[in-house]
């Protein structure tokens, strides 16, 4: 009032701006408790509930798809790649000179995983079957004395 110049407010004035608060006040916190109630409901136990999607499920299908996908393609480039390998071709041009070696490379690689991993289990058949400790054991508890 001040800034518009009012010096003077009557007391009916702040009566009627109080209870118009109050009342826009009371619809939205009626309209709030309502909301929060209705994201607190739980239709998974209702038996007329029905799931139409199931995201995660469709989400570890099309995982499951991409990498069916690209298990795929890399047999085909691999493929590709022991023939370009094979071939004996009398012109070399440097597309079959890159393939050839690109060939080889992988070959190597999968040359070093397979000797890793019977390195591996070579490794785990020498340690012997993994045991378990015992946590109740009673040498364990004669430390402090009893």
């Amino acid at each position: 009032a001040k800034k518009l110049g009012i010096t003077d407010v009557p007391a009916e004035v702040v009566t009627f701006i109080s209870h118009a608060t109050q009342n826009r006040l009371r619809t939205v916190i009626e309209k709030v408790t309502v909301i929060t109630q209705h994201r607190m409901e739980s239709y998974k136990d209702d038996e007329w509930y029905e799931q139409a999607t199931d995201v995660r499920s469709q989400l570890k299908f099309f995982e499951q798809l991409e990498r069916l996908e690209k298990q795929r393609k890399d047999e085909q480039e691999r493929e590709i790649l022991l023939k370009a390998a094979k071939s004996r071709s009398r012109q070399e041009d440097p597309e079959q000179a890159r393939l050839k070696q690109k060939a080889k490379e992988m070959q190597q690689q999968e040359l070093a995983q397979m000797r890793q991993r019977d390195a591996n289990l070579t490794a785990l058949a020498a340690i012997g079957p993994r045991k378990k400790r015992k946590l109740d054991s009673p040498g364990l508890l004669t430390i402090g004395g009893e």
